[in-house]
């Protein structure tokens, strides 16, 4: 006997192990409904979500910076790294070294950047840098770069890259470019 399965709108099928087929779908991180990602969530740039563009921070005192065991010793908290690691969820460029630096002031807020493992990491001065370009003959901004002498490597927002300097990313597998 065969039957055919009808699956329109008014079926009473239903696919088998119901539960598996809900656990294989997304979960948002940001409303935790199942069938989305957070980059498409509809509440991701709601007041309660995020604060206009500090979603990375936390509002600590100043009292609950946590320096690394580096900074307490007096050594340097990580090798000098020139390298630029491109972050998707950061909402900032971050930085430990000065010297990058074409303009900036010392930062006087109460925010600090709060890490995967809860602790703030304190920010000493914001402002912005430049990076060459090897194929273009104009520069690339680091708007609102933060200093944070506590971070081990120099992280690039990738969202906030792409807004202020009017490109995008092309991923691949082994590599990445920056197109104009």
């Amino acid at each position: 006997m065969h039957a055919s399965l009808n699956q329109g709108r008014h079926s009473n099928y239903r696919p088998p192990h119901t539960d598996s087929w809900v656990s294989l779908r997304p979960v948002c991180q940001i409303c935790k409904k199942h069938g989305h990602s957070a980059d498409v969530c509809w509440q991701r740039y709601t007041p309660s979500s995020s604060n206009n563009m500090n979603a990375n921070f936390s509002s600590f005192s100043s009292q609950d910076c946590v320096p690394s065991d580096a900074s307490i010793l007096g050594a340097p908290s990580s090798m000098d790294d020139p390298l630029w690691y491109l972050d998707s969820g950061a909402t900032h460029h971050i930085t430990n070294s000065s010297s990058v630096y074409s303009d900036k002031q010392h930062y006087a807020g109460s925010k600090t950047v709060k890490m995967g493992n809860g602790k703030g990491l304190c920010i000493s001065h914001i402002g912005f840098a430049s990076l060459s370009s090897a194929t273009h003959s104009t520069s690339l901004r680091l708007n609102d770069l933060l200093l944070v002498p506590d971070i081990t490597k120099n992280l690039l927002s990738v969202s906030k890259f792409s807004r202020d300097n009017n490109v995008f990313f092309i991923f691949y597998p082994h590599s990445c470019y920056v197109v104009h």
